[in-house]
């Protein structure tokens, strides 16, 4: 009896190797090329900055391939300024210019050789309201595996549908420079209501984070359109390793510009807070 149930689970082994060291061979499709945005203006003094590139192939280990050339404008009311390039495929506005609160601004792209058969791209986005910061606070949480810090909110929040976006420096160091580390969130569940603390960010000693005492901490609270918000929150679920293992694979996730084009561009309205760490 022990031998035959040696033998069959010799067999069921034998097969679950066989079946893992199949070879598959994955064709992509690599000639579709996309134009990238990434681009924000906000009510505070620039300049601000609009980056051009395309899309790179899946296993490509090589930066993605810039746009130089382009001519690049903002049009808001009957007005309408032309943005520099000041880097290969990076377009900036002047210093002194600066967006306002309800103001409706079209992002105008004109490229010197189309992308997917298109010489023009555009996106809208309208500069919303923020809330009214009055402070920031710093707590420090110990845990099991990793020793973390909330970094806690205290303001008015209008009444109305509104949504933020967090980034932080830590001793005048950005700590949030990416797209994947900037925290957002809507107001739907303190609409209207005074801010008594609300945790909107983290630092934590699993990401090399650690605040010590006097430290300083100045807080970027960006008023948002809802859209992007979501657009954040899509995009950093992609960027996450997917579980389980055979989640659905990573795709492109769609913002505000038309046509094909990937990327986003948002106006935004920014207000700082600064506190000192003191445990």
């Amino acid at each position: 009896m022990k031998k035959t149930q040696l033998f069959f689970f010799a067999g069921i082994m034998a097969l679950a190797t066989s079946a893992c060291t199949e070879k598959i061979d994955i064709e992509l499709d690599e000639s579709f090329t996309r134009l990238v945005v990434e681009g924000m203006i906000t009510d505070q003094a620039g300049p601000h900055t609009i980056k051009l590139s395309t899309t790179a192939p899946y296993f490509s280990n090589q930066p993605s391939p810039i746009i130089s050339g382009a001519r690049v404008y903002l049009a808001y009311n009957s007005d309408s300024i032309m943005l520099n390039e000041t880097s290969p495929g990076i377009y900036q506005t002047p210093e002194n210019f600066y967006g306002n609160v309800g103001t409706n601004y079209r992002l105008g792209i004109h490229l010197n050789k189309a992308i997917d058969n298109k010489n023009y791209y555009y996106a809208l986005s309208t500069l919303p309201r923020n809330l009214r910061a009055d402070s920031a606070r710093v707590q420090f949480r110990e845990g099991l595996r990793n020793n973390f810090w909330e970094i806690k909110l205290y303001g008015q929040e209008p009444v109305g549908p509104d949504a933020y976006m967090i980034r932080y420096f830590i001793n005048g160091k950005l700590e949030t420079d990416s797209l994947i580390e900037w925290n957002s969130f809507d107001d739907r569940f303190f609409d209207g209501l005074y801010l008594n603390g609300l945790t909107i960010a983290f630092a934590s000693e699993r990401r090399g984070q650690n605040i010590k005492p006097g430290d300083t901490l100045i807080l970027e609270v960006y008023g948002i359109e809802r859209w992007f918000s979501d657009y954040l929150a899509f995009m950093q679920r992609e960027l996450f390793p997917q579980t389980p293992l055979f989640s659905p694979s990573p795709s492109n996730v769609k913002g505000n510009l038309n046509g094909s084009a990937l990327g986003y561009f948002v106006a935004a309205s920014l207000r700082k807070t600064a506190t000192i760490y003191r445990p």
